[in-house]
């Protein structure tokens, strides 16, 4: 498990909005999120068996604001940050600790097949924006 937090610079930050941005605009990009998410295995996959995916796409687009923001340092003590948490802990969604490393995986994955500017700078913006908000999970599992 990853436990180190590094934070964007504001120029970093931009960035990775930026690419949120162009992901976002691609109407392929949530559902071919979920396709690369439940690839990853039989467990994952099974968590989205009865899935309102209409809503869970809205859920997702908040989430992915949400850790954005937290690579800026912001948002950890949050009740947004908070409510997202407990939705995802044991006693919820039962969301295991290290499947958050196969969520990153497979929106890295997304955002290299839709994002155009994607390049291996890009990917590790991402994975340094997405991994304080990782980290804030994993802790309230």
């Amino acid at each position: 498990m990853n436990t180190s937090v590094n934070y964007l610079s504001a120029e970093e930050l931009e960035v990775v909005k930026d690419s949120l941005k162009r992901c976002l605009a691609n109407a392929e990009f949530l559902d071919r999120f979920y396709k690369n998410f439940m690839a990853m295995s039989t467990q994952i996959a099974e968590q989205f068996k009865d899935t309102n995916f209409a809503y869970q796409q809205i859920m997702l687009k908040s989430s992915l604001h949400i850790m954005v923001i937290m690579a800026a340092g912001g948002m950890q003590n949050s009740a947004a940050m908070d409510k997202l948490s407990t939705i995802h802990n044991r006693d919820h969604r039962n969301i295991k600790p290290e499947w958050y490393f196969d969520w990153l995986d497979a929106l890295i994955k997304t955002v290299k097949e839709i994002d155009p500017s994607y390049n291996v700078k890009l990917e590790q913006l991402w994975r340094t924006a997405m991994q304080p908000g990782i980290n804030y999970m994993q802790s309230k599992y």
